[in-house]
């Protein structure tokens, strides 16, 4: 095999590598693009947009607090909470494969109008481009006593 043979195959190999790994790239991009915005649906309260990207019998583990299953039942808690009494900041999301964690502050307004702050991170897990399964972990913060 000549020098410039070798080199022409090298060439080819690595502008088809490199191709491949640009489309799959684009791909994730386009993914996470997805699930970043499906999952600010539901962040900002617009639960009616987010119920169509529920899966029929999607999980929810909302730890410390109960467990819901199924859509309807999904459906039902979102629909019930009082959005205009909750505002999430969302800090960061970590996208790998199918999994998205969503971290933040959750800032709550209680009857007596007085707020109160969590930590929140949330744990998705994604199937044929619906939530299949919530785990959702809440670290209330508490006013350091003086």
């Amino acid at each position: 095999m000549t020098k410039a043979f070798f080199f022409i195959l090298v060439s080819i190999f690595s502008t088809s590598c490199n191709r491949n790994s640009s489309n799959k790239s684009e791909i994730n991009m386009d993914k996470h693009e997805f699930y970043k915005s499906t999952l600010t649906l539901l962040s900002e309260g617009k639960v009616d947009e987010a119920i169509p990207y529920f899966a029929d019998d999607i999980k929810l583990n909302l730890y410390g607090f109960k467990n819901i299953n199924g859509k309807k039942e999904a459906s039902k808690f979102f629909k019930e909470i009082p959005w205009e009494k909750h505002r999430f900041i969302v800090k960061n999301y970590i996208i790998d494969g199918n999994t998205v964690a969503v971290e933040g502050i959750s800032i709550t307004l209680d009857e007596n109008n007085n707020t109160s702050e969590s930590f929140y991170c949330d744990v998705y897990r994604f199937e044929d481009s619906k939530i299949k399964e919530l785990s959702s972990y809440f670290v209330y913060i508490t006013p350091n006593p003086e």
